[in-house]
């Protein structure tokens, strides 16, 4: 079922601003919002049920950086020094 609604100015920029940021359509960002909001609801203590690292994967935050090894691990040289105690 649609349901028509309308906009404020101010909530129309701030859609077309936060659509522009994450290079998605602002329908996407709008479903985004309400989807978010609608999981603060369910947990008992208004608190986030998402995980850090699935809010990153589902913002396409993690794994972002283009033209890098997988892990960094597998170069020595990245882990140089890791796990040492720095004086």
């Amino acid at each position: 079922m649609s349901i028509p609604m309308q906009l404020t100015p101010k909530q129309r920029e701030t859609l077309a601003r936060l659509a522009a940021q994450f290079g998605r359509p602002w329908e996407e960002v709008l479903e985004e919002a309400l989807t978010s909001l609608q999981r603060q609801a369910k947990s008992p203590n208004g608190a986030a049920t998402e995980t850090v690292q699935a809010n990153l994967v589902r913002l396409g935050l993690l794994g972002c950086v283009a033209d890098a090894p997988a892990d960094l691990s597998t170069n020595p040289k990245h882990m140089e020094g890791f796990g040492s105690r720095a004086n």
